[in-house]
């Protein structure tokens, strides 16, 4: 009973947030979005996940990957602006694991390798 307490507890959350993320580097909106998901995790800051679709920064994949017991395998993406290269700049899933199937499609920032990380206000009605 304990354990699946425990597990629970430590499972991430992943649901729609109304609040807009916008990220910048170099002066350039990499992303911005009003329809990211958002994942939260005992002990963690919060993680938000850009469609794809909406990031406007190049992104070029990195050899890095990591694993999650609840989401999957990550692959992370160098971030390309002007003549800088970001590495390991954002991760994605490309095949998450049940119950994390919104984040495919989706792509996180590192908020430390980027100079604007910002997550707004909720839009109204949401």
């Amino acid at each position: 009973m304990a354990g699946s307490f425990f597990t629970a507890l430590w499972r991430p959350r992943v649901g729609r947030t109304s609040r807009r993320v916008v990220v910048r580097h170099r002066g350039q909106t990499v992303a911005d979005s009003a329809r990211c998901w958002r994942v939260t995790q005992i002990l963690h800051a919060p993680v938000h996940y850009v469609p794809r679709a909406e990031v406007a920064g190049a992104l070029a994949p990195s050899a890095r990957r990591t694993y999650c017991p609840y989401k999957g395998v990550a692959s992370y993406w160098d971030l390309h602006v002007g003549d800088a290269v970001v590495r390991d700049a954002a991760w994605s899933y490309g095949d998450p694991k049940p119950g994390y199937v919104e984040l495919r499609g989706a792509v996180a920032f590192d908020r430390s390798k980027v100079d604007e990380y910002a997550v707004g206000p909720a839009r109204a009605g949401g």
